[in-house]
């Protein structure tokens, strides 16, 4: 097994070699572009994955904060539909508050695509292009 000092040795003799005239200078020229061919190789391909390296972090952080914030809002959008909530504001508007199990979650849709009629204990309302609402389709019986 070659040492790193027996390389070095190699490269002094090739370099000795071009030197003294023993080797001509087209092949001294071709040796030297080889190597050189291949430092430069080794050094982009080093800042390459240096740069990829920095991208992969960056979104590793970037999906661990939308992780926390979309568990925020999952827990702000339980707190601000709970029946707890919606019952005193029932009863500030003048309205008759049901029970907690009468209270219903209303889900708004865009579009018809996602409007699903099987979603049973879901009152379901759509809205128009002008933001007006739409009755929501009855099933058939």
């Amino acid at each position: 097994m070659k040492t790193h000092t027996d390389y070095l040795d190699a490269v002094t003799l090739v370099i000795k070699r071009a030197l003294e005239g023993r080797i001509s200078p087209l092949n001294f020229l071709l040796i030297v572009g080889f190597f050189s061919t291949l430092v430069l190789l080794y050094i982009s391909l080093h800042v390459h994955f240096q740069t990829l390296s920095g991208e992969l972090n960056d979104e590793v952080r970037l999906r661990q904060e939308l992780t926390e914030e979309r568990t925020f809002l999952t827990a702000e959008h339980d707190r601000l539909s709970s029946p707890e909530r919606i019952i005193p504001l029932v009863q500030e508007l003048g309205l008759r508050a049901g029970s907690s199990e009468e209270v219903k979650r209303v889900a708004f849709y865009n579009s018809r695509k996602l409007f699903k009629k099987e979603s049973a204990g879901w009152a379901q309302i759509q809205l128009n292009e002008g933001g007006k609402l739409l009755p929501p389709d009855r099933p058939e019986n």
